[in-house]
């Protein structure tokens, strides 16, 4: 966590803290959750800095929070089933 900290942390800027904010949150949970909710997780911090780029656009504002939707709504799901550890809820 602390290597993607150190690189965005001098660009500064909004981006900079969401992405700070984002990893603390991750980090400070990372020990009560199951390996794979993990990388699930894990798969965001990319997400969040094409998200939050100079260049990016409303379209790819969009599509980036349907891929984050449909990944927690699939993660939720296998919960609710029972083929992952921990609660939807």
């Amino acid at each position: 966590l602390m290597i993607p900290a150190l690189w965005v942390l001098p660009q500064g800027g909004f981006a900079g803290l969401v992405l700070l904010g984002a990893m603390m949150a991750f980090g400070a949970t990372l020990s009560m959750q199951p390996i794979a909710l993990s990388v699930g997780v894990l798969i965001l911090f990319p997400l969040l800095m094409v998200v939050f780029s100079r260049r990016s656009s409303l379209g790819v504002l969009l599509t980036a929070g349907l891929i984050v939707l449909t990944l927690q709504v699939g993660l939720m799901v296998t919960q609710q089933g029972g083929k992952l550890d921990g609660s939807a809820w």
